[in-house]
């Protein structure tokens, strides 16, 4: 079964929509015994039941029209018919196939497109139209679609949901949008959604863009009147969608030929991201290396810090324990000469309690004179115990002597066994004091020099970082400005052919393409001679608003307008000769040729003071001026040459009626609530004064090649910079590696 192409509300372009494909198998052998005894009965499903509309085109009120299962004929007075419309192409019998015959005047062409945009066909598919706002009838400000589909039988769409029919209703408002509204049987909303329609078109085979299914006017009367074999080919390829296929397949080869070029790109890229990781990695291990080089290094200064203080602890307890020893021998020294202080003391107060008593007894033997003699035994009695007590005493101040000598000489054994004990460790000590001083200094020398090495490294990776993201920027900016200095040629090559010839300022081909259009025409293979480009269709009425227009216009000032899609088919082929593949081609416009510009009076923007883009050209083609007012609104957008003026009409007060956004004299847009600034600083297409844009050009290229010399230079400055300081930091690095 055929696919049938999805058509893009949003987008001219169209893409092809995935469809369930529905397979029916026969028996080859079978096949004729079992139509024989088939009898034909009425379709079940996809068959249009009836139409109703409302406010479309010329018609208030329209229908509702009741169809028939199989063929229904709607006849005029003129008998000359306008289109057909089949559906269930693929039908396995005649019961199964639905045709409605449409004859003129008007009304049933409304009935046709009404078909072909209330199932989700585009309006310029009609032929009737390039927008759906012109579908909805003058002076109203919608219109509605209401069609109802036959939804029963085995093969219905959803049946527990929808019911045995299902009524898709539109509404387009005149603005140009749409919205759906997809009722069961009776009459409640299932969706809003338009992939819900895509899907119930689907599951029919409903195919609103293939002529097969809906033939209009204009494709029947070039299929019945063309005697010519490829026309009727072009009809077929475009029925089976061939056509579609095959653009389809080109598409897809240019795909893979891109993605191919992108793997091929990405793999030297992936080739460039190894190499860098490979250099990251051994920087890291190489800087790893250093760390645990650091952590060694002060691991065994702590190691010989401790092993010092160690040994020095041995020899400090050694002394210790010597002194220990004096002070305790020191210590029974003195208990033994307190205890013989003891004893001189008593003896001494012996001796004056003696003499004391001998003053009392001479006292008193001069008083009794006569009793000494009595006493006299007495008294000898008692000095020979005075004598034994002296010799005591004597005896006891000499061991006290004696004492007191040994103490002072084992004080001064003491302090000679000090005076040895530090004599005997003082060289060891000063020699290792010295080695300690001379370890610490020569490590500290090592530390300085380590850090010195690390900062010259340091600097130079910094250095070298800097000049490589210096000469990144740089190059990047050389780039642009070959980009602009290319530009800027291409542009002065064009303004220096456009002095002979206009046309050649909407690019180089133009004049012959212009040539291929009017032989193409006289030859017949077009139904209008196609218009364009448009730029060179308009003149301006104020040269000061050229760069303003061209800022509004953009693309749509190198385009062309084209009646119908065979005669944009023609222009593409003509295209194709002068555009090589892969190049941007001008935009083409298919919309119907009119002799009238359209009236706008009532949604056009208006000042007093300013003048819309519209009113701002001289437009002679009612051809050109649609377009540009279909495509943007130009009717609606004012000129207004100072900035600060355009921001006080559009931001500090309420915009005029109607007015969507403003442009300035020098380019910049200016809406309600965003301004933005243009790029370009001279129009390229409308400007009057082509001598002065050259030398101007011709400025511009002279200063780029200056600036493009002198970025070259500081470019080739700082590539020797970075080799220079690349050697330095090799040289510090094996330097560093050597203090290790």
């Amino acid at each position: 079964m055929a696919k049938r192409k999805e058509e893009n509300f949003s987008s001219p372009k169209n893409a092809k929509r995935p469809r369930q494909e529905e397979l029916e198998d026969f028996d080859k052998d079978g096949d004729e015994d079992e139509c024989k005894g088939t009898t034909l009965t009425a379709a079940e499903v996809g068959i249009i039941e009836s139409i109703h509309l409302k406010n479309f085109m010329c018609h208030s009120m329209l229908g509702p029209f009741k169809f028939g299962s199989n063929v229904n004929f709607v006849v005029g007075n003129n008998g000359s018919w306008s289109a057909v419309v089949r559906s269930r192409l693929n039908a396995t019998s005649a019961s199964q196939v639905q045709a409605i015959l449409l004859f003129q005047p008007c009304g049933k062409s409304a009935v046709l497109t009404a078909l072909i945009v209330g199932l989700g066909g585009r309006a310029v598919a009609t032929n009737r139209g390039s927008s759906l706002k012109g579908f909805v009838k003058d002076g109203q400000n919608s219109a509605d679609i209401s069609i109802t589909l036959r939804n029963r039988g085995d093969d219905a769409f959803k049946a527990s949901v929808y019911g045995n029919s299902i009524l898709i209703q539109q509404h387009i408002s005149i603005d140009g949008s749409r919205s759906y509204k997809l009722k069961s049987a009776t009459g409640s909303v299932v969706s809003t959604r338009k992939e819900e329609l895509i899907a119930i078109l689907d599951h029919f085979n409903i195919q609103v863009d293939n002529p097969v299914s809906v033939l209009t006017q204009e494709m029947s009367k070039q299929f019945l009147q063309s005697k010519n074999e490829g026309d009727k080919y072009k009809f077929f390829m475009k029925a089976t969608q061939l056509e579609q296929m095959k653009e389809d397949y080109s598409y897809i080869m240019e795909t893979k030929e891109r993605t191919k070029e992108q793997i091929h790109q990405g793999e030297e890229r992936l080739t460039e991201l190894k190499r860098q990781c490979v250099e990251k990695e051994e920087r890291f291990q190489s800087i790893a290396g250093l760390s645990t080089m650091k952590t060694n290094l002060e691991s065994l200064k702590h190691e010989m810090a401790w092993a010092v203080v160690n040994e020095i602890e041995k020899q400090l307890n050694a002394i210790r324990d010597n002194i220990k020893i004096g002070e305790d021998r020191a210590a029974r020294l003195d208990r033994k000469m307190e205890e013989q202080q003891v004893r001189l003391n008593e003896a001494e107060q012996k001796y004056k309690d003696i003499q004391d008593k001998l003053e009392k007894i001479s006292e008193e033997t001069n008083a009794r004179a006569p009793e000494c003699m009595a006493l006299k035994a007495d008294v000898v009695a008692k000095k020979r115990a005075y004598n034994e007590a002296e010799v005591l005493y004597n005896r006891s101040l000499n061991e006290y002597k004696a004492l007191k000598k040994d103490d002072e000489q084992l004080c001064k054994r003491i302090e000679e066994l000090k005076k040895s004990t530090d004599q005997s460790l003082e060289p060891e000590r000063l020699e290792r004091q010295k080695k300690i001083s001379w370890l610490k200094e020569r490590v500290k020398a090592f530390q300085n020099q380590e850090n010195s090495v690390n900062q010259e490294i340091e600097q130079f990776q910094q250095a070298i970082e800097k000049d490589k993201e210096e000469h990144g920027k740089i190059k990047r900016e050389e780039l642009d400005v070959k980009h602009a200095l290319s530009y800027n040629q291409r542009q002065l090559k064009e303004l220096k052919d456009s002095k002979t010839d206009r046309l050649k300022r909407f690019g180089p081909n133009v004049p012959a393409l212009l040539e291929a259009i009017d032989d193409a025409y006289r030859q017949g293979h077009f139904t209008y001679k196609p218009v364009g480009p448009l730029g060179a269709c308009i003149h301006l009425r104020d040269p000061e608003l050229a760069l303003a227009i061209e800022s509004c216009l953009k693309g749509l000032l190198q385009a062309y307008c084209c009646h119908n899609h065979a005669d944009e088919r023609v222009l593409q082929a003509l295209m194709k000769r002068f555009y090589l593949p892969g190049t941007s081609r001008p935009p083409i416009i298919v919309s119907e040729f009119r002799n009238e510009i359209y009236d706008v009076r009532h949604r056009a923007a208006y000042h007093p003071d300013f003048p819309t883009v519209l009113t701002a050209l001289e437009i002679d083609n009612a051809v050109v001026a649609n377009s540009l007012i279909d495509m943007r609104g130009i009717e609606t957008v004012l000129l207004i040459k100072n900035n600060s003026v355009a921001r006080a009409v559009m931001q500090s007060q309420k915009p005029p009626k109607n007015c969507r956004e403003a442009f300035t004299a020098d380019g910049d847009q200016v809406f309600a609530g965003r301004y933005y600034s243009s790029e370009n600083t001279r129009p390229k297409f409308l400007s009057r004064d082509v001598d002065s844009e050259i030398s101007d050009l011709e400025n511009e290229v002279e200063n780029k090649t200056a600036q493009i010399l002198n970025l070259q230079q500081h470019l080739s400055a700082l590539e020797k910079d970075i080799k220079h300081n690349e050697e330095l930091l090799k040289r510090c690095q094996l330097h560093y590696k050597e203090l290790k």
